[in-house]
């Protein structure tokens, strides 16, 4: 919600919309893989039902997108839809007076944490999560009346939620256990004026990747840091020539696409994990494009294009394999009609443990337990085999 901050001069162009914090991404994560077990003559297979990815990428295979969606209407709100990997129909997730922003998925795929706060604000927001259909929408922040919190991510574990807070416009990043308790900053003003936003966990929950405002020079950076906030590296410089927002880690950990502002526009850059081989991947003087999100397979990128005056944007797609690679259109807005802030929901086999014990040589006898916490799942369980033996004399 507005700038967080950052003056870029094009703030007042925004017309209909919350103008996206231009601060950071959120990530995919990685599930354990389901295990088959077969005992003597009987196959189990798991088969996951509900699977939920948003800003940052964790690996697994492209599920739906969710997307804000922003009819445009006087006095609509902005909403939370999801939309298949290729476009098509919109499914609605939440439906409030509210503005609901920043949707972003669990690594595996089934809960979803996402900004609200009141519509028309530019600020009060706060963190809520819900299952990957919209349903449970639960708070898990109730900060000071002056916070805004916003751009939540999940780590991959699952355990722990980052996210920026931003108070009389100065964002910090901080990190809470997935339930909302322990809040705790990592990010601090030091004397040059630093801060930190927009944090994105690595796909293996290592290091959180953040956009840094450097105090010294007045612009931002994409860095890297560890998960307490310790070891702050920038990756990118900054300086007068552009910023760079709005970072998302591929599923591989092994690049970074970002943001890049030249102070007349946006475009998305990708650079390797250490800084290196930095790219531009679109480039136009006719749009913005924002919110970057790799693909859980990490074949392409989401992102948004804006028009100039933000009247109208859309989601596309472009390959992360250099300039303008198959740009795809996923929805065809007209203005006033906007979606944006994407986050591409990685799918994953169930995290099942599968045990089976056969308790006799009859085919009668055997026994399968399986075990699914906090799955979504079906089980479905085959078996063949001989008939046990019978007397001369039996009736088969």
């Amino acid at each position: 919600w507005g700038w967080s901050g950052i003056d870029t001069g094009i703030a007042a162009a925004a017309v209909g919309r919350r103008v996206p914090p231009r601060t950071g991404i959120a990530p995919r994560i990685m599930s354990r893989p389901s295990i088959c077990v077969v005992a003597t003559c009987v196959a189990v297979a798991a088969t996951l039902l509900l699977a939920g990815g948003a800003f940052a990428a964790f690996p697994g295979s492209n599920g739906q997108i969710a997307a804000v969606h922003l009819s445009g209407a006087p006095g609509s709100s902005q909403d939370i839809f999801a939309f298949g990997p290729g476009g098509g129909k919109r499914v609605q997730f939440t439906d409030t007076a509210d503005d609901d922003a920043f949707p972003s998925y669990s690594a595996d795929g089934e809960r979803i944490v996402f900004s609200r706060g009141p519509a028309g604000s530019e600020g009060n927001g706060e963190i809520w999560v819900m299952n990957a259909d919209g349903s449970g929408q639960t708070r898990l922040t109730s900060g000071p009346a002056a916070a805004n919190d916003h751009d939540p991510v999940i780590s991959p574990d699952g355990k722990r939620i980052a996210f920026t807070r931003e108070v009389s416009g100065q964002n910090q990043i901080w990190v809470m256990n997935a339930n909302g308790s322990n809040q705790t900053q990592i990010t601090f003003t030091n004397g040059a004026g630093d801060r930190g936003s927009g944090p994105v966990f690595s796909p293996d929950g290592s290091k959180i990747i953040f956009v840094l405002f450097d105090g010294a020079v007045g612009y931002h950076a994409i860095a890297v840091m560890n998960p307490d906030g310790s070891g702050q590296t920038a990756l990118t410089t900054p300086s007068a020539g552009f910023d760079a927002f709005q970072p998302d880690v591929s599923p591989d950990g092994q690049r970074i696409v970002f943001d890049r502002y030249d102070q007349s526009q946006d475009d998305l850059w990708i650079m390797n994990a250490d800084g290196s081989g930095q790219a531009a991947l679109t480039s136009g003087s006719n749009y913005w494009d924002l919110s970057p999100a790799f693909a859980p397979d990490g074949e392409k990128v989401a992102f948004e294009r804006n028009a100039p005056d933000f009247t109208v944007a859309n989601i596309f797609t472009v390959d992360p394999t250099g300039l303008e690679q198959n740009p795809t259109p996923l929805t065809s807005n007209a203005a006033p009609v906007q979606d944006f802030e994407p986050g591409w929901q990685p799918l994953n086999p169930p995290s099942c443990e599968l045990g089976g014990k056969v308790s006799s040589k009859s085919i009668k006898r055997i026994r399968v337990r399986v075990k699914c916490v906090n799955e979504n799942a079906t089980v479905t369980v085959r078996g063949s085999g001989k008939a046990p033996w019978a007397r001369r004399s039996a009736v088969a």
